[in-house]
């Protein structure tokens, strides 16, 4: 939201009188916590290039020299959209949950919670991967 000077409350048809923000809030890092967890390590001696209407960005070597990163990043304008394309039935030993995206090569993130503690904490997984919990007890 952006603040509008001079005006406390606009009165929203079905909800009455809603506040106006006074300051306008930085939401980028949120937004970047939401859509996008894993984001490139610091790094030097990368190559990047704009192709494609993308910055990519390939290798490099870590600020101290002792890790050599032999890997692509690409950031466009779109946020991707992850979805469950496969998932097990209820009662059943199907055991395999299968991840799909509106980008191509994307790299899925998950955990596995009960109540308040993690069993799994976030994990890496892709497409083809998926993750199977056939290790997860009936009744648990």
């Amino acid at each position: 939201c952006t603040p509008i000077p001079g005006l406390a409350e606009v009165d929203v048809h079905g909800l009455g009188n809603v506040a106006v923000p006074q300051i306008k809030h930085n939401v980028s890092s949120v937004v970047e916590e939401l859509f996008c967890r894993r984001i490139p390590r610091s790094r030097c001696y990368s190559a990047s290039a704009f192709l494609d209407n993308r910055v990519v960005t390939v290798g490099g070597k870590s600020s101290n020299s002792t890790t050599l990163y032999r890997d692509v990043w690409t950031r466009d304008e779109t946020f991707p959209r992850a979805f469950i394309s496969l998932k097990p039935k209820s009662r059943t030993s199907q055991s395999k949950f299968v991840f799909d995206s509106s980008e191509a090569g994307a790299y899925f993130e998950y955990k596995i919670i009960k109540g308040n503690d993690d069993i799994i904490p976030w994990s890496v997984t892709t497409k083809s991967m998926g993750v199977d919990v056939s290790w997860i007890g009936r009744g648990w």
